[in-house]
């Protein structure tokens, strides 16, 4: 092999004239170093600027390193140092050595000579090392030993990553989002393509990057998928495969979701049946005993009662954004009562109240007088005409406070209301404001509910 089959840019050529200060590191440090730059090589294919100063420092102040990759050099990265075709052919067993002369950028010459060894594969793609200087004779030769020493690790090292790497590899070129990170670092190692696009971010941004800085600004659009995280560990390196999977989605997590425009569609439909019913209003009012006045009645109660089912609904979609307010529940109850006893006259309503203190709630107004109304629709509906309902409003010494809501019948009734969905709808406003529910429906002949409420401290 003649010097001239190889090229070295003036550049480079230069920098081997220029000696540089000696690092050494631990052997400790050297190998942890090794291990962690394989497995940056194997999961994401480039070295970081504190990975290459590594290479660098492994090798004699007169030498600069190469580190070459599936035919592509890491280190110095996208520079022609070497024919990477001759480097290959050119191996005697397990090391090439070469000496050859260099045009400098002053245009004179000087010799060097390279080094470079295979040091294996990583996930099927082969990784060669090396290194080149000047051509000193004696203090060349004595480097020799050092880098066949050097290069023993890097193929142990090899060894040793390359079914890590085939695992990492296989999570990494999957569809699902996945990183690798440094436990004791908490530092990003390699991200794949899946998880940078679903967070619009460069690959190779992320890298280096705290794991907890990323999970919050990128926590949103990973709201979708499960994090799950398994522990893998390479001598003194403790690394953590984290993939993303899809939440697996249910029907009931679908109409959930969905819930808050359902009920908003819902309202702007009866808000539009109140229209229409209007305008026949106004229609029919100029034909006394027109055929179809019956039919609007209809249609005006069912219209109010839809509108009604909605607006309660509607209520639990927007609880947490309602203003609170600190109210009297009894003032709130005698109001609700008297509404109730004003449309329902045919019912024997009373109230009453217990107080032993003044109490106050801080509450969304609103929702508290839809509980009540609630409460009394189901009593007030649930049975015949002959039925008493009482309300009993009690606040005791510790501030605890009871309604009771009681409804008797002379004959045996179903309270059907109080097995269908208001009785769960009640528990849920219920809770939602502070207060523990109860329901009885007995022996049919009697319905009770309570709300419990222990004042705030």
């Amino acid at each position: 092999m003649t010097p001239g089959q190889f090229h070295l840019e003036a550049e480079l050529a230069d920098r081997i004239a220029t000696s540089r200060n000696d690092l050494r590191l631990s052997d400790q440090a050297t190998e942890a170093g090794i291990v962690s730059l394989l497995i940056s090589v194997s999961t994401r294919g480039w070295l970081s600027d504190s990975e290459k100063q590594l290479l660098d420092t492994l090798v004699p102040s007169h030498c600069i390193s190469f580190l070459m990759f599936d035919g592509e050099y890491l280190h110095p990265e996208s520079v022609p140092l070497l024919n990477a075709d001759q480097l290959e052919a050119s191996y005697l067993h397990d090391n090439a050595v070469y000496s050859h002369r260099q045009r400098l950028a002053s245009g004179s010459f000087t010799s060097s000579r390279v080094h470079a060894i295979r040091l294996g594969e990583l996930n099927g793609r082969p990784l060669t090392f090396g290194m080149i200087g000047r051509d000193y004779g004696d203090p060349f030769d004595r480097t020799a030993d050092d880098f066949s020493l050097l290069t023993g690790r890097f193929r142990s090292a090899v060894a040793r990553v390359q079914e890590v790497a085939k695992r990492l590899a296989a999570h990494l070129n999957s569809e699902s989002p996945a990183l690798v990170v440094n436990r004791c670092s908490g530092r990003i190692v390699a991200a794949n393509g899946p998880f940078c696009a679903i967070c619009s971010v460069d690959c190779n941004e992320l890298v280096k990057n705290e794991f907890s800085r990323a999970m919050r600004s990128f926590g949103d659009l990973l709201a979708g998928h499960l994090l799950h995280a398994e522990n893998i560990r390479v001598d003194d390196i403790d690394l953590s495969l984290v993939t993303f999977r899809p939440k697996e989605m249910k029907a009931n997590d679908l109409a959930g979701s969905m819930y808050p425009r359902f009920i908003e569609s819902l309202r702007r439909a009866t808000q539009a049946l109140h229209s229409t019913a209007h305008h026949l209003e106004g229609i029919i009012n100029w034909q006394p005993g027109h055929p179809e006045t019956e039919l609007l009645r209809l249609i005006q109660e069912e219209t109010t009662e839809l509108e009604q089912v909605v607006h309660r609904y509607q209520l639990l979609t927007v609880f947490d954004s309602l203003r609170r307010e600190r109210i009297n529940p009894a003032e709130e109850l005698r109001q609700t009562v008297t509404h109730a006893a004003i449309h329902h006259p045919s019912r024997h309503l009373t109230m009453t109240e217990q107080w032993a203190t003044k109490i106050e709630l801080a509450v969304p107004p609103e929702a508290l007088a839809v509980l009540y109304e609630t409460i009394l629709e189901i009593h007030l509906t649930s049975s015949g005409f002959a039925t008493a309902t009482s309300v009993n409003f009690e606040v005791d010494d510790e501030q605890r406070l009871t309604v009771r809501f009681e409804t008797t019948s002379t004959h045996t009734t179903n309270h059907l209301h109080c097995a269908t969905e208001w009785g769960e709808y009640v528990e849920s406003l219920g809770r939602l404001l502070g207060f523990s529910v109860y329901h009885c429906a007995g022996d049919g002949s009697k319905l009770e509910t309570i709300l419990t409420h222990h004042k705030d401290k």
